[in-house]
């Protein structure tokens, strides 16, 4: 009798694993119910620097400019994405210490994503991102707001943060918008407020912040903010799962799994997990762990092939110590033969140097 065939007549014989798999109880139940709802606030994305110098230039060719802050200027972006930020900031001071905004705001920000940064960094990106904001910078509200939400200088100032969110969100920043969702969602120092934080979520997600989206379609799901809408949560869970958010990618999955807000599709929701899995999300390795291990919308599966796709998820599973998971893997592991269990490793072991 081969591994496979001992495995499936113990677990026959195995009143817990019969339960189980008759039942179905592998713990997909809790998929759409425990969604992520709020957004994470306060998140800094040093990618507001990464902006091609001529972008940056184009904004002020119509300017009446002194030469001499203008190449002060450009020297100091020249050399930051030539890859010298220290350099680049000797020159971003000059022009900033005569009141240009945008290398205020270019100096405050390279102290503010310093490598290794300290509380003098902090205060010093505090230093110069303030003024750039009073002119109406946008991208330095966004950042000055949110390194008063985390009290990077020191202490937390929640007015300062909202002033100084609220200021770039009405300017159109969507990570700002989104920070400041997060805060009335989570009524963080301030009255919850969800209709508030969806209308927020809804112009950054908009704008294409898959953070956003993704927020913005838990909301729908729960209800928060606005009439629960299956639809629309399918319609921005999906944009956020195609721009790359991994949590999006899980729902997406069990979206097309449950059937909800979409025809279900056993195809498309394996992979959409596969993708987040991958990437690893653990409540989507054991959701298709259980999916091959029970054989839900995997029927068309050999059964050998079905089996070992379970193993190999949830090993990804118990390599981050998820309980369920490293049972799971014991159990199949206790009734195969060697040179099965041999060649189940040796998958397991692939599709996680595939996931690194």
């Amino acid at each position: 009798m081969n591994g496979i065939a001992t495995f499936l007549l113990t677990c026959m014989l195995s009143v817990s694993c019969w339960y189980n798999t008759v039942n179905g109880n592998y713990g997909s139940e809790k998929a759409i119910q425990s969604l992520t709802a709020y957004p994470q606030t306060g998140r800094l994305l040093s990618e507001n620097l990464h902006v091609p110098p001529q972008l940056i230039l184009a904004g002020f060719t119509s300017e009446k400019r002194d030469d001499d802050l203008w190449n002060q200027y450009r020297l100091c972006l020249t050399l930051y994405e030539q890859g010298n930020p220290d350099d680049a900031m000797t020159w971003c001071e000059k022009a900033a210490r005569r009141g240009h905004k945008e290398a205020q705001y270019m100096l405050g920000s390279l102290y503010l994503f310093r490598e290794n940064a300290t509380k003098d960094d902090y205060k010093h990106a505090e230093q110069w991102l303030l003024p750039a904001a009073e002119q109406g910078q946008i991208t330095a509200q966004a950042n000055l707001g949110t390194l008063y939400f985390h009290g990077l200088t020191g202490r937390r100032d929640m007015a300062a943060a909202m002033k100084w969110l609220s200021a770039a969100a009405d300017q159109g920043n969507p990570d700002a918008q989104y920070n400041l969702a997060g805060i009335y969602a989570r009524g963080d120092e301030t009255p919850q407020d969800f209709a508030k934080a969806a209308a927020l979520l809804e112009k950054a997600a908009i704008q294409g912040d898959a953070d956003a989206q993704h927020s913005l379609s838990a909301m729908y799901i729960f209800g928060h903010g606005m009439d629960r809408d299956s639809a629309q949560a399918f319609f921005w869970g999906e944009k956020a799962a195609a721009g790359g958010n991994r949590e999006a990618q899980y729902n997406l999955g069990m979206m097309y799994f449950y059937g909800s807000g979409t025809e279900q599709d056993y195809k498309k929701a394996i992979q959409w997990l596969r993708r987040a899995a991958l990437r690893g999300d653990v409540d989507a390795q054991m959701q298709l762990g259980h999916m091959y291990f029970y054989s839900e919308g995997t029927a068309d599966v050999p059964l050998g092939e079905a089996i070992l796709t379970a193993y190999m998820y949830y090993s990804m599973a118990a390599k981050q110590k998820n309980e369920e998971a490293i049972h799971q893997k014991a159990e199949i592991e206790s009734v195969v033969d060697a040179a099965t269990l041999k060649e189940f490793e040796t998958a397991a072991q692939a599709a996680l140097d595939q996931k690194q």
